[in-house]
């Protein structure tokens, strides 16, 4: 489930300067030893839909919301308030994450 995957930031900032590159390194004898506390926190990203666009719902908050429910069903020793739902504002500079 868990894998590792190397990016090359140079190789991308060479073909387009615009590519933003972000990498998540992931110890993967840490989580299979303690899974139910490989977890902070659950992330969505924020989106202004239209009434009209999704009926109103927010993909990523649908999913994120979905994976947590499993999480917690899976890993009944951790509280809804171990894993906090929050909300990725990439308009919000200085405070991104909130709770949602």
């Amino acid at each position: 489930m868990l894998g590792t995957q190397n990016l090359h930031a140079a190789e991308a900032d060479h073909q387009n300067s615009a590519i933003l590159f972000n990498e998540l390194v992931l110890d993967g004898a840490s989580i299979a030893a303690d899974p139910a506390h490989a977890v902070a926190a659950f992330v969505y990203q924020e989106q202004n839909l239209r009434p009209w666009e999704n009926h109103g719902v927010n993909p990523s908050l649908a999913k994120a919301t979905s994976a947590r429910g499993a999480f917690l069903a899976r890993y009944p020793q951790r509280r809804p308030e171990d894993v906090p739902l929050l909300r990725l504002d990439l308009d919000a500079w200085d405070a991104p994450f909130s709770e949602g």
